[in-house]
C-alpha cells in the first residue's frame, strides 16, 4: 500500500526488480516487525549495512527516510486501533512501537493533525449519529 502512496514499486518495465535487496529487504522487516523495532540503527544492524547506506538506498528508492516510513507505518497501525475503539492511548502506543505514549502523540498529531483521542473520538462520533438520526426515521 505504501508503495502505491509513493509512486513506487518493486518491480520495474517488463518486471525487472529494480529495487536494491536491501530495500526490499528493509520494507520487509518495518511491514513485519515495526511494533518490535528500536530504531533504524536496530534495522542497519539486521540488515548487516551502515545506517547510512540504508537510509540512501531506502530514499533512493521510496521517496522517505526508513525513519519516517516507520513512523507512518505504526501512526497507521495506531489509526485502526484506535478506530476499532477501547483500547486505552498507552495500549496503542505500545501496540504500535512506540516508547511511550507521549512520544506517541506527538508523532500521532504532527502526521494526523489532532490527537489520538481526538481521532478515536471523531471516528465512533459519526457511527454514533448515524445510528441516532437513523432510528428517528425508522417506523
Amino acid at each position: 500500500i505504501f508503495m502505491a502512496l509513493y509512486g513506487t514499486s518493486s518491480a520495474g518495465p517488463a518486471g525487472k526488480n529494480t529495487m536494491p535487496p536491501v530495500v526490499e529487504a528493509a520494507l520487509g522487516i518495518i511491514r513485519r516487525d515495526y511494533a518490535f523495532l528500536d530504531g533504524i540503527a536496530e534495522l542497519a544492524e539486521r540488515l548487516e549495512v551502515s545506517q547510512e547506506y540504508l537510509t540512501r538506498c531506502f530514499c533512493k528508492y521510496t521517496g522517505v527516510t526508513p525513519g519516517r516510513y516507520l513512523n507512518q507505518i505504526r501512526i497507521e497501525n495506531a489509526k485502526l486501533l484506535l478506530r476499532q475503539g477501547g483500547h486505552s492511548i498507552q495500549f496503542v502506543s505500545d501496540a504500535c512501537g512506540f516508547a511511550n505514549a507521549n512520544y506517541f502523540a506527538r508523532v500521532f498529531r504532527t502526521n494526523v493533525g489532532v490527537n489520538p483521542r481526538e481521532y478515536a473520538r471523531a471516528q465512533q462520533a459519526p457511527a454514533n449519529s448515524d445510528d441516532a438520526g437513523s432510528s428517528l426515521y425508522v417506523l
